[in-house]
């Protein structure tokens, strides 16, 4: 389902923006759901945003973002993978952190949690995760990165007092893939 797709970078470097959608069931944590998850599939200052969560609670729902739409599609072999959200910490609220960052397939967590303990700007700002060499420890193949479940799940946290609470809000999700081609003279 709708997604937009940005140029092929190189002969290596595959990204595009996916789906996003707030999900409940066998991902599902916490207490606040995502307003407007749609909003996560471009950089527009239109937001997804989390419901408010409280310090001390266990945080959002996970926002999960799939059907990345690669094209063209992934070939070769997956040698890493980037994540980019442009995120921000509603204004007046405490700080937002990562409580995980997570590749998904299959609607399951795979891999490294990603999350920083970095706490989110009141700024839209752009966070990478992961890299043109990191894997995230999930060994993924073509096949796999190209599938439209495979994507990445965000969960978010409140930091700061009792009583505390945050609003974070995403404006888009980006992945990149950098895969060894053969023939492409690497």
């Amino acid at each position: 389902e709708g997604f937009n797709s940005l140029a092929v970078h190189g002969d290596r470097v595959y990204a595009a923006h996916g789906s996003a959608y707030s999900i409940s069931g066998t991902l599902a944590s916490g207490r606040a759901s995502w307003a407007n998850p749609d909003n996560a599939k471009t950089s527009d200052d239109a937001y997804a945003a989390t419901g408010e969560i409280w310090v001390g609670e266990t945080g959002s729902f996970y926002l999960l973002c799939t059907n990345f739409g690669f094209s063209p599609a992934i070939s070769g072999n997956v040698t890493g993978i980037t994540v980019k959200i442009e995120r921000r910490t509603r204004t007046g609220f405490s700080d937002a952190l990562d409580a995980e960052i997570r590749l998904v397939l299959y609607d399951k967590g795979i891999g490294d949690n990603k999350a920083s303990t970095t706490t989110w700007p009141y700024a839209d700002t752009v966070a990478t995760y992961g890299g043109t060499t990191d894997t995230w420890a999930a060994s993924l193949t073509a096949a796999q990165v190209n599938d439209a479940s495979f994507g990445i799940a965000i969960r978010i946290k409140a930091q700061g007092f009792g009583g505390d609470r945050t609003i974070a809000q995403i404006d888009s999700v980006t992945i990149a893939i950098t895969a060894s081609v053969q023939g492409s003279g690497d």
